[in-house]
């Protein structure tokens, strides 16, 4: 075993070529799918999110996930606006929630481990979101929403 970092030309650096081409060829943003974690596909730059177009209208996100279907918490439909926030860092932080769903009456950290590209174009706008709101106080934790799937919501009345 060999302890160290890995050399630029080794097999990572290789495959991170590899999909850096492809995306190159495939005209990166252009409707292929590849966007940066802090970017949105459609429009220019200074977009803000009410101009971003969402192709799809529900979109999966933990719901065919054997941990988040074996949790005894029952589904319920969310309706709010999902909000990008900076996680609590450190031994007692939870950093996979970097999303909060504004809802009428309160404030729920969103549990976003893995899938922060799938809850990006929803960020600022009005989402209805099928989940299960987890206490994870027996584990000295809060309560969190997974989502199962998002899609647009309603705008909240003026």
């Amino acid at each position: 075993m060999r302890i160290g970092r890995r050399t630029p030309g080794g097999a990572r650096g290789a495959s991170a070529a590899a999909v850096l081409a492809a995306a190159v060829l495939l005209g990166a943003g252009q409707g292929s799918g590849c966007q940066g974690a802090d970017t949105q596909q459609a429009g220019p730059e200074e977009a803000g999110p009410e101009e971003v177009e969402i192709d799809n209208p529900e979109v999966e996100i933990y719901a065919a996930a054997d941990w988040y279907r074996a949790r005894p918490e029952p589904e319920e439909r969310w309706e709010g606006t999902l909000e990008k926030v900076d996680p609590v860092v450190g031994p007692a932080g939870r950093t996979s929630l970097t999303y909060a769903l504004r809802t009428a009456d309160r404030r729920l950290p969103v549990y976003a481990a893995g899938v922060q590209e799938r809850l990006a174009p929803f960020t600022g706008r009005a989402v209805r979101a099928t989940g299960k709101l987890v206490d994870l106080s027996g584990e000295g934790l809060g309560r969190e929403l997974w989502i199962a799937s998002i899609g647009p919501g309603d705008p909240p009345p003026l």
